[in-house]
């Protein structure tokens, strides 16, 4: 059991990890027939190692919980073509943003960090500010983030009320392509629950250097964007910054990651609840897969 393929990952409130995708795949695929005959034929190592023979596996690039789409997994020897995917790879997105409301991880799942009335925008003027950030952009990550300074985690610096040790460095990335949908007033997503700390919102504020109003937040208008990125762009950021040069400030409440490489939703996917089946009815269309790689069609590797 060796190679690369891509699964559907889903998201949305208490989504799950990358790594629980990887997690659930790793105990199964370490039960079935076709993992245990190979290591029945396979040589005998001289030191036995302690614990169950799991099979070797890992992703190509981290997906949010609450984010959905490719999720490129690469099992046995497959895991040395995952750098692959998480150097020079272009990845593309689909993503919903709303206006007015900001968050501490620029996303649904953060808390509210301020909100600027965004009554001044309509489409022309999201069109003319896009073109701002199409080509190769220098990009903040995420103040309230896991990326790490001298050891501990920028959120960390937060909660703790501790200043950063130096500032935060920006990173080059390119967008390819940018483009946005109409303005909608009417919608489904909800404003999160949570408001950011005075503590908190202080820390933003000191790190971006952006005078972020703090009023009585509204649910906003949302749009829809697609993007072609290179690896390394954070797309939460991104939103953040659209929002800011549009007068008003902004946060994710939707990412689909719709392709990474080769690998494209609706074509050569697989269906995380596939292995969900009993192993006689995905290991077939996961062998198709393997053999052939991103070439093979779902819908081909389901019918052998």
């Amino acid at each position: 059991m060796n190679g690369v393929f891509a699964v559907a990952k889903p998201g949305g409130p208490g989504g799950p990890t990358s790594q629980d995708v990887v997690g659930k795949l790793k105990k199964l695929f370490s039960k079935s027939p076709e993992y245990l005959n190979t290591l029945k034929s396979a040589p005998k190592p001289k030191k036995r190692r302690r614990g169950p023979d799991f099979i070797k596996i890992g992703h190509g690039g981290t997906l949010d919980p609450m984010a959905d789409g490719v999720l490129v997994i690469g099992v046995g020897s497959g895991t040395k073509q995952l750098q692959s995917y998480l150097g020079n790879c272009t990845k593309r997105y689909s993503s919903t943003a709303m206006l007015g409301p900001s968050t501490t991880t620029y996303d649904s799942a953060g808390a509210i960090l301020g909100y600027s009335s965004p009554s001044e925008v309509d489409d022309g003027k999201v069109e003319s500010v896009l073109t701002e950030f199409r080509g190769k952009i220098q990009q903040l990550p995420p103040v309230f983030s896991a990326l790490k300074m001298d050891g501990k985690p920028l959120y960390q610096y937060a909660r703790e009320g501790i200043p950063l040790p130096r500032a935060i460095e920006k990173r080059e990335c390119e967008i390819t392509t940018l483009n946005a949908g109409k303005l909608r007033q009417e919608h489904e997503y909800k404003l999160p629950e949570k408001t950011a700390t005075p503590e908190e919102i202080a820390f933003a504020k000191s790190v971006t250097g952006d005078d972020l109003e703090t009023g009585q937040a509204k649910i906003g208008p949302v749009f829809d964007l697609s993007f072609d990125v290179s690896s390394g762009t954070y797309i939460r950021s991104l939103i953040y910054d659209i929002g800011c040069a549009l007068g008003t400030q902004a946060h994710m409440v939707k990412l689909t990651r719709v392709q990474q490489g080769d690998w494209e939703l609706g074509k050569n996917v697989l269906p995380l609840d596939l292995f969900d089946k009993p192993y006689e009815e995905w290991w077939p269309v996961l062998k198709e897969v393997l053999e052939e790689g991103p070439k093979r069609t779902y819908d081909a590797a389901k019918c052998v």
